[in-house]
């Protein structure tokens, strides 16, 4: 297994100094494209927890 060291502990997908991520895309200009901050995270759970309000138990009760 490839293990890609990794300066940018901000990122998510890092691990006591390697890359964690399945899939790695490197830009010879931009670096990496594969890095998420932690804050990024955060931004798309605020996001997903917006559509819960979508959920209505009510309808799910005549099916028990």
């Amino acid at each position: 297994m490839t293990r890609v060291r990794c300066q940018l502990d901000e990122c998510v997908f890092w691990h006591e100094g390697f890359c964690s991520s399945e899939e790695i895309d490197l830009d010879p200009e931009l670096g990496c494209l594969t890095l998420m901050k932690s804050g990024d995270l955060e931004d798309e759970e605020k996001e997903w927890s917006d559509d819960e309000e979508l959920f209505d138990p009510d309808e799910w009760e005549d099916d028990i």
